[in-house]
C-alpha cells in the first residue's frame, strides 16, 4: 500500500489523497489498512446519523456528528469530504443550504468509499 496514490481524472480518485494517509498513519500498510477499514465503517454510520439528524431538523446532533467525522476525512485526504463537514458545522438553518449540504455529502461520501475501495485493492479509481 506504501506508495500508491489513487491518480487519474475520476471523480473517485479526485475524492481521496492517499499520500495524507501515509503523513498521519504512516507507511505500515497493516495500520493503513486497519484505519481505512474502520474509516468505511464508521464514515456510513456517521453520514446516515447526519442525513436523518437533518431530516428531523437536528441540527445541533447533525453539527455533532459533522464534526467527529471531519478530522478523519482529513487523515485519509477526503478533503471535500472534510470541507463539507464543516459547512453542515457552520451553517445556520434559516440559510436553506442544508439539504444541500446533506445532499453532497451523500454523494461525496460514496466518492470517497470507492477511492477507498480501489486504494485498498490497489487500482487506480
Amino acid at each position: 500500500m506504501t506508495g500508491r496514490r489513487a491518480s487519474g481524472h475520476s471523480p473517485a480518485a479526485a475524492a481521496l489523497d492517499p499520500a495524507a494517509l501515509c503523513t498521519y498513519i504512516g507507511d505500515d500498510p497493516s495500520a493503513q489498512l486497519r484505519f481505512l477499514q474502520t474509516f468505511v465503517v464508521e464514515t456510513r454510520r456517521s453520514v446516515d446519523k447526519i442525513a436523518s439528524s437533518l431530516t428531523r431538523s437536528e441540527l445541533d446532533q447533525a453539527r455533532s456528528e459533522a464534526h467527529k467525522l471531519k478530522p478523519s476525512a482529513i487523515v485519509v485526504g477526503a478533503q471535500r469530504l472534510a470541507q463539507l463537514c464543516s459547512a453542515i458545522e457552520l451553517s445556520a438553518p434559516e440559510n436553506g443550504y442544508l439539504p444541500i449540504l446533506a445532499s453532497q455529502l451523500c454523494a461525496e461520501t460514496l466518492l470517497v468509499q470507492a477511492g477507498v475501495e480501489a486504494f485498498l485493492n490497489g487500482i487506480e479509481p
